[in-house]
């Protein structure tokens, strides 16, 4: 369902059009904080999906970048850069 939530507001960022989920599938919403970190992280992804020579290209790109990002890796301690920004509590 997170992949979902994401990759709806990734598109709308984008003007990307894609199905809406039925009313009631979410179990709850998401607090103004949530969407606000989510809304901003969409805006930041956005103009990579924007350049899709058209819809279908556009949200397999979403689609591609979530599935990367949602994989099991091993990641080495300091491997990765500290994180900047808001984070969720």
């Amino acid at each position: 369902m997170a992949k979902l939530r994401v990759r709806e507001a990734v598109a709308s960022s984008a003007g990307v059009p894609i199905p809406p989920v039925k009313d009631g599938f979410y179990p709850c919403d998401l607090s103004d904080e949530a969407t606000g970190i989510l809304t901003e992280a969409a805006a930041v992804f956005a103009p990579s999906v924007k350049g899709a020579e058209d819809d279908a290209a556009a949200i397999t790109r979403i689609d591609e970048a979530l599935a990367v990002a949602a994989s099991a890796a091993e990641i080495d301690e300091d491997s990765v850069p500290p994180t900047t920004g808001p984070r969720l509590r």
